[in-house]
């Protein structure tokens, strides 16, 4: 008898955008959550929400920092603040008719954790944060640099 696999697809987050015939603006909804998307104005939006890049920039931050929190309180490490700004950077250098067809794009982390903590335990958090889940969903497609200082509480 051979050893069969299984494989089974179960949908764990759904999210629906609509837009409507006369607007860029993309009407969300995720769960209960209701938000908007909007292209700017020099795109031919309204820019009435972010646009949806900055979607993805948020996913990253907020997981990072609530990721780093989660192991911050796990071990019972003393941060009172975790920070993470995140950029979409666009690659300037190389041929310019193949930039122009696939342009490469990386993200820049930059989180700052205030708190008591140890060189070492800083360096640890550093890896903490490239594990958090968007993070290695994204990563395939985007080259990301992160980067983690510590602030002195006040």
């Amino acid at each position: 008898m051979k050893n069969e696999q299984k494989s089974a697809i179960t949908t764990t987050n759904q999210v629906r955008a609509e837009v409507g015939e006369n607007s860029l603006q993309a009407s969300i909804q995720a769960g209960k959550h209701e938000m908007i998307a909007d292209e700017p104005e020099s795109l031919g939006g309204k820019d009435t929400g972010p646009e949806p890049f900055d979607y993805l920039l948020s996913a990253l931050a907020a997981c990072t920092t609530i990721t780093l929190r989660m192991y911050a309180d796990r071990k019972d490490w003393p941060v009172s603040m975790i920070n993470a700004v995140v950029s979409l950077l666009k690659e300037e250098a190389g041929d310019a008719v193949e930039l122009e067809k696939n342009p490469v794009k990386k993200l820049q982390t930059n989180i700052t954790v205030t708190g008591n903590l140890t060189d070492d335990q800083v360096l640890r958090l550093l890896e903490i944060a490239k594990k958090c889940p968007v993070h290695k969903a994204i990563l395939p497609a985007f080259k990301i640099v992160t980067e983690i200082r510590l602030a002195q509480p006040k």
